[in-house]
C-alpha cells in the first residue's frame, strides 16, 4: 500500500497530503490493521517530506490544540494529523531520479512509511546482546598516551529488524 507505486505518474507537483494521508489510513484500517497502544498509526518522514504538509491550513488546524507543554512527545515526532503521528527522520529514502514515473526529467522523491502494529518486529536493545559500551580508561603501560591525557569510549549494538507483516505498511 503506498502513495506513490508503480501506477503513478510522479510530477513536480506530487507531495503527501492530508486527502492522501486518509487514504492510507482507511486502507489500513479496511485491512483490520491495528493502531498502537496510543491509538494512532504512525509515520516517518523526511524532513522534506513533511515541510510542505506541515505549513498547510489543515495541518495548523489539527495541532493547533494540541497541549504540547503538558503531553509527553516522542523523540522526534512533529505532530499529528487524522489518526497518524508523523516522526522526521532524515534517514528516509530520497531518490533523484523518480524510478517509478514515466516522466523523463529528474525528480526528487522522499519517500514516507505509514504503518501499524505487527508491521516490524525489532530485537531488544538491552542486555549482553543489545547495546554496548566500552570505555578505555588511560594507564600507565599504555605507551600510545605517555601523559595520560584522553580516554576512549565507544559502542556497538547487535539487533534485527524484520518486516513481519507488509499489509500492516
Amino acid at each position: 500500500m503506498s502513495l506513490l507505486s508503480a501506477n503513478v505518474t510522479a510530477s513536480e507537483g506530487h507531495f503527501m497530503d492530508l486527502d492522501k494521508i486518509q487514504v492510507v489510513v482507511n486502507a489500513l484500517r479496511s485491512a483490520n490493521v491495528r493502531p498502537f497502544s496510543d491509538g494512532y498509526y504512525y509515520c516517518v518522514a523526511h524532513p522534506k517530506a513533511l515541510f510542505r504538509i506541515m505549513r498547510t491550513s489543515e495541518w495548523q488546524a489539527w495541532n493547533q490544540y494540541t497541549m504540547r507543554g503538558q503531553e509527553a512527545l516522542y523523540k522526534g515526532e512533529v505532530g499529528n494529523a487524522g489518526g497518524v503521528k508523523f516522526f522526521d527522520s532524515s534517514n528516509m529514502y530520497i531518490t533523484n531520479t523518480a524510478p517509478l514515473s514515466l516522466v523523463s526529467t529528474s525528480i526528487s522523491l522522499a519517500f514516507s512509511l505509514i504503518f501499524g502494529q505487527g508491521c516490524f518486529a525489532v530485537t531488544e536493545l538491552s542486555g549482553e546482546r543489545g547495546v554496548k559500551t566500552y570505555v578505555k580508561n588511560p594507564n600507565t603501560s599504555d605507551t600510545s598516551n605517555p601523559i595520560n591525557q584522553w580516554s576512549t569510549i565507544g559502542w556497538k549494538t547487535n539487533m534485527a529488524v524484520k518486516v513481519l507483516n507488509p499489509n500492516c505498511g
